[in-house]
């Protein structure tokens, strides 16, 4: 029977690196989990907000699109999170099986709602727009970083207030 021999590859001088620092390693993964908590605090926000508007139908609701491509962002964050916090606290820093499975699913959960987010979109506007909303363009706004569309209910001048709200809060420095 063979067996495969992997040999480590060093630098031109035949010296091996030091690895970094384990205070490196600590406030890099301090680091992240800050992030993961910061976008999973928006998405949770985001979604309690867009939940109760659609529970409450109130006249004017806005859909914004980032809320549905940082829920997948979230997601896998989530897991790379648990992932990498598991590493440091491990003393040899080796994954176990169960870990290794919520890295998965998390990338799976990342990959399906990366890809599922424009299908997100177009449901969440058939929705509304069956729950008798309809978009308003003179208020939807798009940017570098941001796309949000306001649905509006039927009614006579709602459409151009917002729009003139916001103009105004735009024009204000």
């Amino acid at each position: 029977m063979a067996t495969l021999r992997v040999e480590r590859k060093r630098n031109p001088q035949g010296v091996e690196p030091p690895p970094p620092a384990r205070w490196k390693v600590i406030a890099g993964a301090l680091l992240f989990t800050a992030l993961t908590v910061g976008v999973s605090g928006w998405v949770v926000v985001a979604g309690s907000d867009l939940w109760r508007a659609l529970l409450t139908k109130p006249p004017s609701i806005t859909y914004n699109y980032e809320f549905t491509i940082l829920l997948g962002c979230a997601i896998g964050m989530i897991g790379m999170t648990i992932f990498i916090l598991q590493g440091v606290a491990t003393p040899n820093g080796s994954p176990t099986n169960g870990l290794i499975k919520v890295l998965k699913v998390s990338i799976w959960g990342f990959i399906v709602l990366f890809f599922g987010t424009p299908i997100a979109i177009c449901l969440m506007d058939v929705h509304l727009k069956a729950a008798g909303y309809e978009p308003c363009e003179e208020a939807s706004y798009s940017g570098f970083r941001s796309l949000a569309v306001v649905y509006v209910q039927p009614q006579p001048g709602l459409c151009e207030q917002l729009a003139a709200r916001r103009k105004q809060r735009s024009a204000s420095p």
